[in-house]
């Protein structure tokens, strides 16, 4: 199972920076909004399944267009 450390709004290049200079980080997953937290977090479920281990990789969960 992941741990995870949320925050949000932390511009996209902030988040490119950081994992850039610390390749060696945990992980770093990304999210676009979405209303439907039931989906989102299905979503980055999924995408964390099927992306372990998640060392050094920045992985971001897009919602889908509607």
């Amino acid at each position: 199972m992941a741990r995870l450390y949320a925050d949000e709004q932390f511009p996209y290049e902030v988040v490119e920076n950081l994992h850039r200079s610390t390749p060696n980080h945990a992980g770093i997953i990304i999210c676009t909004d979405d209303a439907d937290r039931s989906e989102l977090a299905e979503r980055i479920n999924v995408t964390i399944s099927t992306s372990e281990p998640l060392v050094g990789k920045l992985i971001s969960v897009v919602r889908p267009v509607k």
